[in-house]
């Protein structure tokens, strides 16, 4: 089985540097949706048996694009509240991303439950166990391709997650980067386990 995960295309919040999570959903802008277009002609050819995607608004539009363009038959899109962007609480949502940096507010997420809920957020553990939450529900059926549109912090702690299991190791941010708006990620999985086949990849990589 391989599995399309793609983020969003871009948004005004991203485009001001603004931590969009649950609260925030801004539409997708013009530059936004060239860019899922890109994508889309890429996925084009591929045959999905299933398509899901995050119930956000900017999720939803990103993978209604790419099913658009397809080459095959309409599938029908279904919503999963897992895929939903991480909960960063009302007073951290759509604040600069650079201030969230600077105060070192990452590090709400990355303790307990009981602190990250404190200001209405959840933690990056969190966020990883709903993805492979999905992921692993998924993998019960018998697909070949499966289109997984959500959200970048998702995406992120969901392919942490994976590394950690596979090398005991986390993913090492400065190198990595952030998820690519309308970038995919494919994820294979046999033998009972997930390999990162493809990461970050948009029409402009160079692979």
């Amino acid at each position: 089985m391989k599995i399309f995960l793609v983020r969003h295309g871009q948004t005004q919040a991203n485009v001001e540097h603004l931590l969009q999570g649950q609260q925030s959903d801004a539409p997708l802008t013009q530059e936004g949706i060239q860019g899922v277009d890109e994508t889309a002609k890429l996925l084009r050819i591929v045959p999905f048996d299933q398509a899901f995607c995050s119930p956000q608004l900017r999720a939803k539009t990103t993978a209604q694009m790419i099913l658009k363009s397809s080459l095959y038959a309409p599938l029908a899109l279904k919503e999963d509240h897992r895929l939903m962007e991480m909960k960063f609480g009302k007073q951290i949502d759509d604040e600069p991303i650079e201030t969230f940096i600077q105060k070192k507010q990452w590090q709400y997420y990355d303790q307990t439950e009981e602190i990250a809920q404190s200001i209405g957020g959840e933690t990056f553990a969190n966020v990883a166990q709903r993805g492979l939450d999905f992921l692993h529900q998924l993998v019960q059926n018998k697909y070949d391709n499966v289109l997984v549109v959500s959200h970048g912090m998702l995406i992120f702690c969901v392919l942490d997650a994976l590394t950690y299991q596979s090398t005991g190791k986390h993913i090492d941010l400065k190198k990595f980067g952030m998820i690519d708006n309308a970038s995919v990620t494919v994820l294979e999985f046999q033998d009972k386990q997930f390999t990162i086949a493809l990461s970050n990849y948009t029409s402009s990589s160079s692979i």
